[in-house]
């Protein structure tokens, strides 16, 4: 009788290995599930707060006169040249330390068999984000001058399907009709967000007779809106394409060679365009006649620091976080700005701000419903 039984006992023992295998391959599943989430909302987050913080100091230094773009990213960008280009020159010291001779000459050789692209690909590639990164935040910042703070942030979701269409034809996304539902619902909040700072102004200036400043003012905010709308569609092409040389050449490689090409345009530009208005503020602490508080100093560091740590943060957790995860948690910079608004500009709002923001959220939970699909990229050795 107990040798009958034996193999059915032995087919039992090994069911139940399976089972106590399978419950803890599901429960590690679950862990890790619960650990990935946990980090890509903490990670998000603290990006939309840094966002909102550069967005902040930004619309406080306009509030102080203090209007020159380019002047006030230049140390941003010279920020991260300095910091990354000596993270590689160390890193590249280090590696020639630990390698023999021998072995750094067939590296050499193999390296362009290894990779697909030429430096002369890399090179048009880091020119062209460090040109569209430039003309964003020089968009992006000059709208500050025209309309407010809530507008910006909000008329920033355009980047979404800006990013989803070059993500398309550059990173190979796959997205279902989720995602395109939740950006187009994206896109007509912001179109009502426009409308809604038309609105805005016009009910203002019903108690001013003169049409002329009403009109003034409404061509100034349609032309911030302009502006911020170029400045998120621009950035979204920037976030697809430091996606894209990121995964293929790595973070730090990126942030050096990108940060040498905005450092010089933006220098040229400040050069160029913004000299006159630095020379007095320089030495008269006034711009267009107008003083300039020595508190805005201290938010123009503020802003440096935010929008560093941001680029390096984005850069370092786009390989581990998803991408898509990153740009959804950046609107959340816009409830951050909604507050900032009210609290700190005593914003009057329009009814249609709270209609368009929520038009906005709504898309943005339709978006995120489903994750997108993506064919991933194989690192190039530099």
């Amino acid at each position: 009788m107990s040798q009958r039984d034996s193999p059915s006992v032995a087919l039992v023992q090994m069911d139940d290995q399976k089972s106590s295998r399978l419950y803890l391959t599901n429960s590690e599943q679950r862990r890790q599930t619960c650990k990935r989430v946990v980090w890509s909302l903490l990670v998000g987050q603290t990006l939309a707060l840094l966002l909102a913080a550069s967005g902040t100091c930004t619309a406080l230094l306009s509030h102080w006169n203090f209007s020159l773009p380019f002047a006030q990213n230049l140390p941003y960008y010279f920020l991260l040249l300095l910091v990354y280009n000596s993270t590689r020159l160390s890193v590249q010291v280090q590696r020639n330390q630990n390698r023999s001779v021998m072995v750094e000459h067939v590296d050499l050789r193999r390296e362009p068999t290894q990779s697909n692209d030429s430096r002369l690909n890399r090179c048009v590639v880091y020119v062209s984000i460090g040109v569209i990164l430039v003309h964003s935040v020089w968009a992006t910042m000059t709208a500050y001058a025209y309309t407010n703070l809530t507008s910006i942030q909000l008329l920033d979701c355009l980047g979404i399907p800006t990013a989803m269409l070059l993500s398309f034809l550059i990173l190979r996304h796959q997205y279902l009709w989720t995602h395109y539902v939740g950006a187009g619902v994206c896109v007509a909040g912001a179109v009502m967000m426009i409308g809604a700072d038309f609105l805005a102004v016009e009910k203002a200036g019903r108690s001013n007779p003169t049409n002329s400043i009403k009109n003034d003012a409404q061509t100034n905010v349609v032309i911030g809106d302009i502006l911020a709308l170029i400045g998120g569609i621009l950035y979204g092409a920037y976030s697809v394409l430091q996606e894209y040389a990121i995964l293929k050449y790595g973070a730090v490689n990126t942030l050096a060679n990108v940060s040498m090409v905005t450092s010089v345009l933006c220098g040229f530009y400040c050069a160029t365009m913004e000299h006159e208005k630095l020379t007095e503020l320089l030495t008269m602490q006034t711009l267009s006649g107008k003083l300039v508080p020595a508190k805005a100093g201290i938010c123009l560091a503020g802003y440096v620091c935010a929008a560093f740590t941001l680029d390096s943060l984005m850069a370092f957790t786009i390989t581990w976080v998803s991408a898509v995860t990153i740009n959804l948690s950046l609107l959340t910079a816009d409830v951050y700005g909604l507050i900032v608004g009210i609290f700190v500009f005593q914003l009057t709002f329009h009814y249609l701000y709270y209609i368009a923001f929520t038009c906005i959220i709504v898309g943005v939970v339709i978006y995120s419903i489903r994750p997108a699909r993506a064919v991933s990229l194989e690192p190039v050795s530099l």
